[in-house]
């Protein structure tokens, strides 16, 4: 869903296809604010629009999306290569965005000089330590290393992780404990910022109870999900959360 100065977006489509945001409310309540709440790619032409328009009406344009799309893909421009935000940014900056905000942005490559754009990215420390008293949590386990950098200012009593995979496939095998260690009946959330199929937090689950007689939740700022929530269940993760709820059962 898009939304422009706080009224939802609908784009006329025309009969040969192509589709046109106009028409829309610019009443000065909100100017120049767009807001995504990504579904699918399809959406990104219409933001583009929409921000272009707010661009001329308002002179400015601030964007704010809680998942940033495409925020894995930051690598340099190469065929070998995953570079599709440098795309985005590069086609928002075009049309006159001045400001992303968004929660827990996974790269910081929108916040280069060359990007001419500023980055505002809401760390969700308060997010965390409210899912810690929700859930009794008395040690945090971070799933690989640059998770334990994103968090680490959290404090508690944690335990790092690193995956370990076989190196023909890439297949994750398991995960190996870089620092820290867990004890009988404690309490322990996995914290990161992305969970697409949840590989890694099925691997981490299995380390930790492993390692003791521990019970595990999880916490990520954006859960993608994409193979169910029940292969997480299933490796032993009890209560999983978001950055704006906890998922039912």
């Amino acid at each position: 869903m898009i939304k422009l100065n706080g009224h939802v977006v609908k784009p006329t489509i025309f009969p040969d296809g192509t589709s046109q945001v106009w028409k829309q409310p610019l009443d000065e309540g909100n100017a120049g604010v767009v807001e995504w709440e990504f579904e699918n790619e399809a959406e990104v032409f219409h933001v583009l629009q929409a921000c272009h328009l707010a661009r001329k009406y308002f002179g400015h344009v601030r964007l704010v999306v809680n998942y940033l799309p495409y925020g894995r893909q930051d690598k340099s421009v190469d065929n070998e290569k995953t570079f599709a935000l440098r795309t985005l940014g590069l086609s928002l900056a075009a049309v006159g965005v001045s400001e992303i905000v968004t929660v827990d942005a996974h790269s910081q490559l929108l916040a280069e000089p060359g990007m001419k754009l500023k980055l505002t990215s809401i760390f969700p420390g308060e997010r965390i330590v409210d899912v810690i008293a929700e859930c009794g949590a008395n040690m945090a386990c971070y799933p690989d290393k640059g998770a334990f950098q994103r968090y680490s200012s959290i404090d508690m009593k944690s335990i790092v992780l690193e995956k370990a995979r076989d190196q023909t496939t890439g297949v994750i095998t398991g995960m190996d404990v870089v620092d820290g260690d867990v004890a009988e009946d404690d309490v322990v959330l996995i914290v990161d910022d992305i969970c697409d199929g949840g590989a890694s937090f099925i691997a981490a689950a299995k380390e930790l109870k492993e390692l003791a007689d521990v019970t595990v939740h999880l916490y990520v700022s954006h859960g993608i999900f994409s193979k169910g929530l029940d292969v997480l269940r299933e490796a032993g993760i009890e209560r999983i959360f978001t950055y704006e709820k906890e998922l039912a059962l």
